[in-house]
């Protein structure tokens, strides 16, 4: 059982916003939609990644994982990994490495294929403006190697790679897996939790070894209750104040490391942290949490300040997000509200958005801020909810059940898509083909982002990287 999606209908699109432009990657292709109006834009589909799925990959049973998909903007570009995902038992054939033009509508610039069949780029890269930095595996017969590799951002040439680990994966040979993992980029130090184990920093500029922190894991033996932190699909280490923050999907602890060091500066209590699937961010002294609750973890000590949602029906639905001063917690019809800083225990959520109250079928997701809208990515539709700021900057009103205001809601399928009125909502879909809901629907088989301490969404930390001076306060 997944925490915060269901088993068939993983959450698994993370759109990016950049310059008035919604872009949507999956398995082959990148789409691109006009922000304000939800029409298509244009889409781009790598010549040398094959239309038709190979045959292998619909596997059903003794799965872990599910596709993930996330890119990277900058300067222009913008960077994705595409293709048939790699598994522990079937290495990606074709999966590669794209840059292309924004301006251009998606014209290819350079593209990178790994150089041996083994290797398999592995999540969504980042970049510092000058070098593209991202994740690779390799896989045998008992074991995963972890590495990172490093590309020029102008020519796609590979400048160098460097391993970090091996271990046997968290399946343990039982089960198939499927991963996205992703790195940080902070101050010129690249920072990959390889969910094998092992934390490691390196050195952005020559991919020298600043230190490997390692942690007790659990076998994978079973699905339960108490293997939550199994689904963790998107674990990238969250960087704040010199601090690493890290749930593997390999432990049920979250830790936090030294930035300089490495060193173990705590970890959750045993249990207290199983049913934790995000790292949203830290900010007002707290590691804002989410999975099948909402979490305020002291960022000093490691404590659990406060858990909304403990007890009840109440189901999970997608990743949050930190805005302003505030986070946003999507379940299933509505989304939660709640102060940054550690809520009062009698009131510990400030505004109640009813998303049913606002379209028939609306449901949470993934969600995403783009200026006075609210993106919210489901398993296959992007609703556009309008008058966010209101939300943001009116937090602190009293709760209110069934607001409807005007949204959007925009959905990849054929061509442009046609305004739908349904009174008293205005709405605008965009949703994926059903050859692309079929591929995600087939390959994701059982059941991020990372986020940066200014308070950013995990979901705009890992899947944009803006060019600029990684000493830079704003660098990741």
């Amino acid at each position: 059982m997944r925490v915060a999606e269901k088993h068939r209908l993983p959450l698994s699109y993370h759109p990016l916003v950049v310059d008035g432009k919604v872009l949507v990657n999956t398995l082959y292709e990148i789409y691109a939609f006009d922000l304000k109006t939800g029409k298509r834009l244009w889409s781009a589909q790598s010549s040398m990644v094959r239309p038709n799925r190979d045959p292998r990959l619909d596997v059903s049973r003794n799965v872990l994982g599910t596709p993930r998909f996330t890119m990277t903007a900058f300067q222009g570009r913008l960077l994705a990994n595409l293709g048939p995902p790699g598994s522990s038992s079937l290495p990606a054939l074709g999966r590669e490495l794209v840059c292309i033009d924004l301006a251009a509508e998606g014209r290819l610039i350079w593209k990178v294929v790994a150089d041996e069949e083994s290797l398999v780029f592995d999540g969504a890269p980042v970049c510092d403006g000058r070098r593209v930095y991202i994740g690779a595996r390799r896989y045998d017969i008992s074991s995963v190697s972890a590495y990172v590799l490093c590309f020029d951002a102008n020519s796609g040439h590979r400048i160098w790679k460097r391993y970090l680990c091996a271990a046997n994966s968290p399946g343990g040979g039982v089960y198939n897996e499927i991963t996205h993992n992703l790195l940080t980029l902070r101050y010129g130090t690249l920072y990959c939790n390889t969910n094998l184990g092992a934390v490691a920093a390196l050195a952005a500029r020559d991919g020298r070894v600043r230190w490997i922190a390692t942690y007790e894991r659990v076998a994978r033996r079973t699905i339960g209750e108490d293997y939550h932190h199994f689904y963790r699909d998107l674990t990238p280490c969250v960087y704040a104040d010199g601090r690493v923050y890290v749930a593997p999907s390999d432990s049920g602890h979250i830790f936090a490391f030294d930035a300089a060091s490495g060193v173990t500066l705590w970890s959750t209590a045993p249990g207290a942290a199983n049913s934790i699937v995000h790292l949203l961010g830290v900010r007002k002294g707290n590691l804002l949490a989410s999975g099948k609750s909402l979490w305020w973890i002291d960022a000093q000590s490691g404590k659990v300040r406060r858990r909304f949602a403990e007890q009840g029906p109440m189901q999970a639905w997608g990743r949050g997000v930190l805005a302003g001063d505030f986070v946003y917690w999507p379940t299933r019809t509505k989304i939660y509200v709640a102060t940054q800083a550690t809520p009062p225990a009698e009131r510990p959520i400030t505004r109640v958005i009813d998303l049913a109250g606002r379209r028939a079928g609306a449901t949470g997701g993934n969600l995403i801020p783009a200026g006075p809208l609210l993106l919210v990515a489901g398993y296959d539709t992007l609703d556009a909810y309008s008058q966010y700021s209101q939300f943001q900057s009116d937090g602190e009103a009293d709760l209110t059940q069934n607001e409807r205001t005007p949204h959007r809601s925009i959905n990849p399928s054929l061509g442009e898509w046609p305004v739908a009125k349904e009174p008293p909502t205005k709405t605008k879909r965009i949703r994926l083909s059903k050859t692309d809901a079929a591929r995600l629907k087939s390959a994701a088989v059982s059941g991020g982002h990372r986020t940066s301490g200014n308070g950013q969404s995990a979901v705009e930390r890992a899947s944009r990287s803006v060019a600029q001076d990684p000493r830079r306060e704003k660098a990741r």
